[in-house]
Parts: C-alpha cells; structure tokens; sequence
C-alpha cells in the first residue's frame, strides 16, 4: 500500500516541476512592463511625479489594468 502513495507522490512533485518549469518558461518570455511616470491604468493615470519605477497606484488599480487588458 505504502508503493502505491509513494508512485502517487512521485507523479505529483513530478507533475509540479512540470508546471513550475512552463510557468518560468512563460514568465521569462513575457516582456517587462517599463514605468512611465504615470499609473498605466488608463482609467487613472495619476502622475507618481518623476517616480519611473511605479507601474500602478496600488493594487486596486493593477487589478483593473489587468481585466482591461485581459492579462493574466
């Protein structure tokens, strides 16, 4: 019994490091969002004043950038 959830956990972990591995691949292949000085939320656009690191106000504001661009 104990042969069966050892398979069963081996498939897992290996299931996993599959996902893991399609995520990073998926994540290095996506270009890197550069800030502009400016909540790039076009519903808001509030100026950070020369703060180019800042991509969002905060979340609230990421999350609707995302459903506007259908991002995930």
């Amino acid at each position: 019994m104990a042969d069966i959830f050892d398979r069963a956990s081996e498939r897992e972990m290996m299931n996993l490091d599959q996902a893991l591995k399609a995520q990073r691949a998926k994540a290095e292949a996506t270009p890197r969002r550069q800030g502009t000085g400016c909540c790039q939320n076009p519903a808001c656009g509030e100026d950070f004043e020369g703060d180019m690191m800042r991509l969002f106000c905060g979340p609230k504001c990421a999350e609707e950038f995302t459903r506007y661009t259908g991002q995930n």
